[in-house]
């Protein structure tokens, strides 16, 4: 679900490494804020402050679009400085 709406696989295209992903299987993403409680005198916490926001994800691959991204980087997806960008094309959407 992205700004409230739900899509399918056939509104998203992804491009890697200068190439259209076709082996998507699964996208995962956090997004996590720190928060710790703030003590003073006493021995309970006065408030709770919040710290650093921390984002986290993860895609799943078929193994022959892994082994065709390697390629295309030049050997290791570690090692890859490729750019990851999708477009949802039911409204024209960038992220």
């Amino acid at each position: 679900m992205i700004n409230g709406k739900e899509y399918g696989w056939e509104d998203i295209t992804a491009y890697m490494g200068g190439r259209d992903v076709m082996g998507f299987r699964s996208i995962k993403y956090t997004t996590k804020k720190e928060k710790e409680a703030l003590y003073g005198k006493g021995n309970k916490a006065l408030a709770i402050q919040s710290g650093n926001i921390s984002n986290d994800g993860e895609i799943g691959l078929t193994q022959s679009e892994v082994e065709a991204l390697e390629i295309a980087s030049g050997g290791s997806l570690l090692d890859a400085s490729t750019v990851f960008k999708t477009v949802l094309s039911t409204n024209n959407v960038c992220c």
